[in-house]
């Protein structure tokens, strides 16, 4: 669907009580929605459109706002007429509107790598302090927005993974990777197992946070966005997610994780001892690049992609980083932080 003027305008009139439209203007896209900045005389918003069931992103939303009433800088979801958090568009699309997040985004791709270490410190701050707002939130409060029986099943968070896995045969593009991979995934699936027998520390979580979520203005957070895929987890997947996307996994930015970990930890009050769970974390968001971008392929599926970017290149990406997973120590992330919190073994 394509956000024209004319249909944003029926959508605001139908829908929401947001003032007379003075300006509509597109916005970049991502991988999963289409955005459009409105102006009107009420404020500044965004409308945002997802190929996605209403019932799957309204459950996103409903965390979404839950981080906000919290004090999470995030989009403030903004509700319809009739108190609704999103539009149910039709069988698989959905249009919501938030509050519009002022500032510029720190695109990864654009910096020099030696400029992005240098923000370690500062990630470290405002993730850490989303984390510790996020762990506040407790099940009843969710259980009073959320009736979805399965939600709080920690375990379920892979199943689409899954499904394609058991249909690797047909869903898979052809590499001669693949068969090894296949099978640290088996092997993987039996750590996870292991994983949930642990009291770690849960609470909702962005799911797909990297620098280029973090907006900001006068060198200070306006804002993290893209709570598109928001759930409630292990807030060692987020930090999985976020080594991932930032190389923090990699032995030359050791450095660079220790002043991450260090400004995380001060701020997110989370134990120590989690971090020993770090790695398996780490392969879990890789083997997700590897099958997402995997489906991606199987469906021709090229929305949100750069100029320059491709689908294949996300599936290589995904194998790289699941071979890199396996090379980490189980104790490689806890043992760099132990010098840093003041603690040594």
């Amino acid at each position: 669907m394509i956000l024209d003027k004319s249909l944003v305008k029926e959508i605001i009139k139908n829908n929401y009580s947001l003032g007379e439209i003075i300006s509509i203007n597109p916005l970049e896209s991502g991988h999963e929605s289409d955005n459009v900045k409105v102006e009107t005389t009420k404020g500044d918003f965004v409308i945002k459109y997802f190929s996605q069931k209403a019932a799957i992103m309204r459950e996103k939303i409903i965390l979404q706002d839950l981080l906000f009433s919290k004090g999470v800088k995030l989009p403030q979801p903004i509700r319809t007429v009739t108190n609704d958090v999103l539009i149910d568009y039709g069988p698989s699309e959905t249009i919501a509107i938030q509050s519009f997040i002022p500032g510029k985004a720190i695109v990864l791709r654009d910096e020099k790598p030696e400029k992005m270490f240098s923000l370690m410190s500062w990630f470290g701050k405002h993730l850490g302090e989303f984390h510790y707002l996020s762990k506040s939130i407790t099940e009843s409060e969710i259980k009073m927005r959320i009736e979805g029986k399965d939600f709080f099943d920690l375990t379920s968070g892979l199943n689409w993974i899954i499904e394609i896995y058991e249909k690797a045969d047909i869903l898979l593009p052809p590499h001669k990777k693949n068969q090894k991979i296949l099978k640290e995934f088996e092997i993987f699936l039996n750590e996870r197992d292991e994983l949930f027998k642990n009291d770690l520390t849960v609470g909702i979580l962005h799911s797909d946070l990297k620098p280029g979520d973090f907006f900001v203005e006068n060198n200070s957070l306006t804002g993290i966005l893209d709570f598109n895929g928001a759930s409630y987890s292990h807030l060692m997947n987020e930090l999985g997610t976020w080594i991932m996307y930032t190389s923090l996994y990699k032995r030359e930015n050791k450095a660079a994780f220790q002043d991450f970990i260090k400004s995380y930890l001060e701020n997110s009050k989370i134990p120590l001892q989690e971090l020993k769970f770090l790695p398996i974390f780490f392969k879990r968001r890789a083997f997700v690049q590897y099958f997402y971008f995997a489906f991606r392929i199987y469906n021709n599926d090229t929305q949100g992609l750069g100029e320059e970017e491709t689908n294949y290149q996300g599936f290589n990406d995904g194998i790289n980083l699941i071979e890199s997973s396996l090379a980490i120590h189980p104790n490689y992330f806890y043992d760099l932080a132990l010098p840093v919190v003041g603690l040594e073994e």
